[in-house]
């Protein structure tokens, strides 16, 4: 009863204290993160021959660091190694401060980092989040913390916090219970909905505590003892999902489902480096994928020995319970920032790579209202999205699993295959990086061990380069990605300013800069 009148009396507490800001509509241009933040300006001001690197691979200290490190975008996910990696234990108070203020946009990341290194002292704050969201549900990144909160209890029960397992199994005692302590869920489009999603989220929160007092709760909801209808769902089958989840964890060894091309997704790619952001393989390599593992020194040319540009029209879809879809015009935006990123040679050994990628087709949908595909969870959910028809890209609101189970995995795609999917993020310039990066392991590329390349693990907002061997699958992707490339003209630079004419903005004057200040789309030197 303690531990509940405190709960009570934080709630009270942050009710009062957090102060909504005013919305900014999610496709409104953005300006980039100061440097002081840790996040770099989209790609720009690097001379020619310059080196970009990023981040070195050390854990954060300090405040004004832990803010840059959840900056950045873990486009595979966050794990217990990748946490400890990053970041100190002592980080815990600052991310703890973080998680209630209402002007941090990548609480997202706060969440996932606390699943994976708080043993208890933040159980009071996440339930304060699920009671009262800081911001607007319909920011991608706050839902994906409301759903990553009660993962991230069991997580935290895991490592022995008796009131994250009681917190849990009173959320899923009951739909009165649920109703009082999911506050947030107030606030989104469709409140019976999204407080069925946070219980789904339960489900999966006691499957990661490990306690047979989780497993019980589980079977009981599963067999209809305990009966849990929320917004019109009977959540029994959610149950059975989440025991089957629990027994799985629980037997490590037992063997995932196959996939009949490739068994590996680019979250099992193999660990590039001893201290680099990775996984661990997960079966043969695909043998058109090229090398395990890339160096971003595989040549030191910085043009394209290509004659040709060649265009990779991309098709995409949004599931239909996804609240800030990708636009056409988003997409055209995502698609120029990666453009260009891959298109320039911002440092030696980056290639000005003439291949594009270019939207096909307008915005398509995909699923149901009631499917819950939007909500990635298990294997056979992660081919259902990503061998949907509807197009190559899929844009979801949250994956929890890409080849196993993960926190805020951002991005997911088939390694030598024909589909990804990804979810939202802000600001725009990671989406290119995400979007590249992603259709990158369709074409056959994996990753790469340097910090400053498009194909390495993590968005610093410095990830530009690309080598000759990558460049050359987005020039040439493997046969099991299904990609019928264009040629769309000569490749060239002409104006000799490391940026290849199809993507130059003034192409017959050297603007490395690519500076555009009334948005024409004609380089300030051309300007009249």
């Amino acid at each position: 009863m303690r531990f509940w009148l405190a709960v009570k009396k934080t709630l009270t507490v942050v009710s009062a204290l957090v102060l909504l800001l005013p919305l900014t509509p999610f496709d409104a241009p953005l300006a980039a993160p100061q440097a002081a933040e840790g996040i770099a300006p989209a790609p720009g001001g690097v001379p020619p021959g310059g080196t970009v690197t990023g981040p070195a691979r050390t854990q954060a200290s300090g405040a004004a660091a832990i803010r840059k490190a959840m900056m950045a975008t873990y486009i595979h996910g966050v794990d217990d190694e990748l946490a400890a990696e990053v970041l100190k234990p002592e980080a815990i108070p600052v991310l703890r401060r973080l998680l209630l203020d209402p002007s941090f946009p990548r609480r997202d990341n706060i969440v996932a980092f606390l699943a994976h290194m708080d043993r208890g002292a933040a159980t009071q704050d996440l339930l304060a989040l699920l009671a009262k969201a800081p911001a607007s549900l319909l920011d991608p990144a706050e839902d994906r913390a409301q759903l990553l909160a009660p993962q991230a209890l069991g997580h935290i029960a895991r490592r022995g916090d008796p009131r994250a397992l009681e917190a849990l199994l009173m959320v899923t005692s009951s739909p009165a219970a649920a109703l009082r302590m999911l506050g947030a869920a107030a606030k989104a489009p469709h409140p019976a909905a999204y407080r069925a999603d946070l219980i789904e989220m339960a489900f999966r929160g006691l499957a990661f505590t490990g306690s047979e007092e989780g497993r019980e709760r589980l079977r009981k909801i599963a067999e209809g003892r305990i009966r849990l209808e929320v917004g019109g769902r009977d959540l029994s089958a959610l149950a059975a999902a989440a025991v089957r989840l629990f027994d799985e964890r629980l037997d490590p060894s037992s063997p995932e489902p196959g996939f009949p091309f490739d068994p590996r997704t680019d979250r099992q790619t193999p660990r590039c480096s001893a201290d680099s952001y990775g996984y661990a393989a997960g079966g043969a390599p695909n043998p058109e994928d090229g090398e395990a593992c890339m160096s971003g020194d595989a040549t030191i040319e910085t043009a394209d020995t290509q004659a040709n540009c060649h265009d990779s029209p991309l098709t995409y879809a949004n599931h239909v319970a996804v609240t800030s879809p990708m636009t056409n015009a988003s997409l055209d935006a995502t698609f120029y920032d990666g453009n260009l990123r891959t298109g320039r040679s911002d440092f030696t050994g980056d290639v000005s790579c003439c291949a594009r990628m270019i939207r096909s087709g307008i915005a398509a949908t995909f699923g149901t209202m009631t499917d819950g595909l939007d909500v990635v969870d298990n294997f056979s959910e992660q081919s259902s999205v990503m061998n949907n028809n509807a197009g190559r890209g899929h844009v979801v609101r949250i994956i929890n699993y890409c080849g196993g189970t993960g926190s805020n995995i951002i991005g997911c795609a088939w390694q030598g295959g024909k589909g990804f999917m990804v979810v939202r993020t802000l600001p725009q310039w990671s989406e290119g990086v995400l979007w590249m990066h992603e259709y990158g392991h369709n074409a056959g590329t994996v990753h790469n061990a340097e910090t400053q390349y498009i194909m390495y693990h993590t968005n610093f907002g410095t990830n530009n380069g690309m080598n000759a061997t990558e460049c050359g699958k987005y020039h040439s992707p493997v046969r099991g990605a299904k990609m019928n490339v264009v040629v769309s003209g000569p490749c060239s630079d002409v104006d000799l300013d490391q940026v290849h004419g199809k993507i130059d903005n003034c192409p017959t004057v050297a603007n490395f800069d690519q500076l555009d200040t009334d948005q024409d789309g004609l380089g300030d030197v051309c300007d009249p």
